[in-house]
């Protein structure tokens, strides 16, 4: 969903709201028109009337600067935790588009703007530094539908280079993988998955490692010292209710506390992995808060569906020290 702002012929904003095959129990509503007849159920008129018909007019007269006032007047015209009712990717994409539009009215960039807004002209460095990339290189669960449980495996180049070379060295470990696959499982091994990273039929994360330390010194650089790795386990589509287990290989069976185990001795033998996204299921809250004592210290373990960036559960796992690092959807 796409939601445009005008301002005549001076500024405008256009955003747009992220979607995702992996979601969590606790995340905004991703608003569908369930229609069979388009785009196989998946079509956003509705969500896209919202925005036009009740979005538009509620915010009408409100100051475009005033960034909040515009986000509380979006969840009243709602009126749900979970935006059930203009739907989240309505929502999502209104916000953002008021907010372009008033970085261009300023003449700045939004990421500028944002700061200034919300933690004030004084508080605002002097200097900004780009994030450090995250390359999605291998694909599994959701995102390529093979026997491979995790959901992604990335590649991270080390941050003591600047931001472009940053880029290269791990685009350049991106498309190395390509020729080393299709030489060990064939050429249907070369296939993407629904976020860009390769497809292979590969069984256990083992092996999936295996290749991309394999690819990164094919690229010349050196696992752990050059680049560096990031999982995304989204675990609770291998998470099993009933029995309170997780599926983490195909057959394979843990309970939280042997996937603690799992995953200490899993960055044990490839130290590389500096990052571990939703490590465990939403709702297994005891398991992450050991699995944050056991190796929070050494690595980076994420929220993602854990926290569904809802700001009642993220001030619910600051408290009790679930993990270490948010993923913030925006």
């Amino acid at each position: 969903v796409y939601a445009n702002y005008m301002g005549g012929v001076r500024f405008a904003g256009r955003s747009s709201a992220p979607s995702g095959a992996s979601t969590g129990s606790g995340e905004a509503l991703e608003l569908r028109d369930k229609d069979p007849k388009r785009f196989f159920g998946k079509g956003t008129l509705t969500a896209c009337g919202n925005v036009t018909n009740k979005l538009s007019p509620a915010l009408k007269g409100l100051p475009l600067e005033d960034l909040k006032a515009i986000d509380r007047k979006i969840c009243e015209t709602d009126g749900t935790d979970l935006k059930e009712n203009i739907g989240g990717n309505a929502c999502t994409a209104t916000s953002f588009a008021c907010a372009e539009a008033a970085a261009a009215l300023n003449n700045e960039q939004l990421f500028l703007y944002l700061a200034r807004q919300y933690y004030g002209a004084e508080n605002v460095p002097k200097k900004f530094k780009l994030p450090s990339p995250f390359f999605n290189i291998l694909n599994g669960g959701k995102h390529a539908g093979g026997k491979l449980k995790l959901q992604e495996f990335m590649v991270n180049p080390r941050k003591d280079v600047p931001f472009p070379d940053q880029l290269r060295m791990v685009a350049e470990v991106y498309h190395t993988p390509g020729g080393l696959l299709q030489k060990k499982y064939g050429v249907s091994a070369k296939n993407l998955g629904d976020e860009g990273g390769f497809a292979p039929l590969l069984d256990t994360p083992e092996e999936a490692l295996s290749v991309i330390e394999e690819a990164v010194k094919a690229a010349g650089y050196e696992p752990g010292k050059d680049i560096f790795f990031g999982l995304d386990a989204a675990a609770s589509e291998f998470y099993n209710d009933e029995k309170k287990q997780y599926e983490v290989e195909l057959g394979v069976w843990k309970t939280g506390d042997e996937m603690i185990q799992y995953w200490e001795e899993l960055i044990n033998k490839h130290p590389a992995i500096v990052s571990i996204e939703d490590g465990l299921d939403e709702k297994d809250y005891d398991h992450w808060v050991k699995l944050n004592q056991a190796i929070g210290g050494r690595c980076q373990l994420v929220g993602d569906d854990l926290y569904t960036t809802n700001p009642k559960t993220i001030r619910k796992g600051i408290e009790g020290n679930w993990c270490n690092a948010l993923l913030l959807k925006v």
